[in-house]
């Protein structure tokens, strides 16, 4: 299963959940649609949503090149008998074997110079390993994201690419030049397992470093991100492919004014049947994988299919045979299966989710 579309469904079903904490009317979750809390492209949350925070984070990365945390090293250097002051053990250890810094005077051996510790600030610590290693998953993260937009956008003079697409280059250009800053450098050969943090004081007390390490957490773990969200993708489809059919008859002028909903413990959205009275009448009811709509003596059939995460020619010919099989039944007029993929390559197959999803859904609407 691609990233981008497991990405996208904990995001809709994350913010579906704080749109129910607030309202069970389902009128609730249509004005979250409109004015941008939930978002019904898979491209727009997976590619703008972490490009934005890549701005934010990078702004604060900038601030630890500034000021990076510094840790002391201790070395042993050479200096004249009268400024060695901080001499320990090891000091008197290789100041009476080093026999170059002795001389002879009236027969006795005096040091010319004594080894001396000294105590330098250094930048080579976990906590800058760690910097350094997120910009390198951030920028192959951008890089694998710029080609991914180049498949998904066949015109390439489209305002909404030619945004991105800069941006990005321009993020991974200002990524680079900060893994090259001497704070970096000096760690780029440390290797930190990324799978296994150890959190550090100074990663929960510095507010640049915890950020970065929130920012890792967010993007990269995903165990704070999908918190409290279904991890079956049933689930998280059904809510978002049922979202969408229903926006769609309400913004094409059909009222759910006093229509309810629920999220069960399992994640999953019900609701009781919903009559819609405007040029149609239509009665929505929900049905185990989908829904079930009445119109004019009629009753079409929404299937949200298991498959529904796949794009390939074997799942969409195994969705048209279950169309068939359905269809065949005689108890629907029509059969429609909702599933989240770019293309729309069989008859009766409704794809959801992407560019032209809108102008699919609402033909489907109008032809029932």
């Amino acid at each position: 299963m691609a990233d981008i579309k497991r990405d996208f469904l904990y995001e809709f079903n994350r913010e579906l959940r704080n749109v129910y904490s607030d309202s069970s009317a389902i009128v609730s979750v249509f004005e979250s649609i409109d004015n941008g809390a939930l978002k019904l492209s898979p491209t727009e949350v997976s590619c703008a949503k972490f490009i934005e925070a890549v701005g934010k984070c990078i702004f604060v990365i900038k601030k630890i090149v500034a000021d990076p945390y510094k840790t002391f090293e201790g070395k042993q250097e050479l200096v004249p008998v009268s400024k060695a002051q901080n001499m320990d053990r090891e000091s008197v250890k290789l100041t009476l074997s080093d026999t170059s810094v002795w001389s002879v005077n009236s027969g006795k051996r005096i040091p010319k110079q004594a080894y001396t510790l000294i105590n330098e600030h250094v930048y080579k610590n976990y906590e800058n390993a760690f910097i350094c290693s997120l910009i390198g998953l951030i920028i192959a993260r951008l890089r694998k994201i710029k080609t991914k937009l180049t498949s998904d956008f066949p015109d390439k003079s489209s305002s909404e690419y030619v945004q991105l697409s800069s941006t990005i280059d321009t993020y991974v250009r200002k990524l680079v030049r900060l893994s090259n800053e001497k704070v970096f450098v000096d760690n780029n050969r440390r290797e930190i397992d990324m799978s296994n943090i150890f959190v550090t004081d100074i990663m929960l007390s510095d507010y640049k470093y915890n950020y970065c390490y929130k920012f890792f957490i967010d993007y990269f773990k995903n165990n704070k991100a999908n918190k409290g969200v279904s991890k079956d993708f049933r689930v998280l489809y059904h809510n978002f492919a049922l979202v969408q059919i229903l926006y769609r008859f309400y913004k094409q002028g059909y009222s759910f004014d006093n229509v309810n909903y629920y999220v069960s413990v399992s994640g999953k959205m019900f609701f009781d049947a919903i009559e819609l009275n405007g040029e149609k009448e239509f009665v929505i009811s929900q049905g185990l994988n989908g829904i079930d709509i009445a119109c004019n003596g009629k009753l079409a059939c929404v299937e949200f299919s298991k498959n529904f995460i796949s794009d390939s020619s074997a799942a969409i010919n195994e969705l048209s045979s279950l169309r068939s099989r359905l269809a065949s039944s005689k108890k629907y007029s029509n059969v429609y299966f909702a599933y989240l993929s770019p293309e729309n390559d069989a008859d009766g197959i409704l794809g959801i989710g992407y560019k032209n999803a809108e102008k699919t859904i609402n033909e489907f609407i109008k032809s029932l």
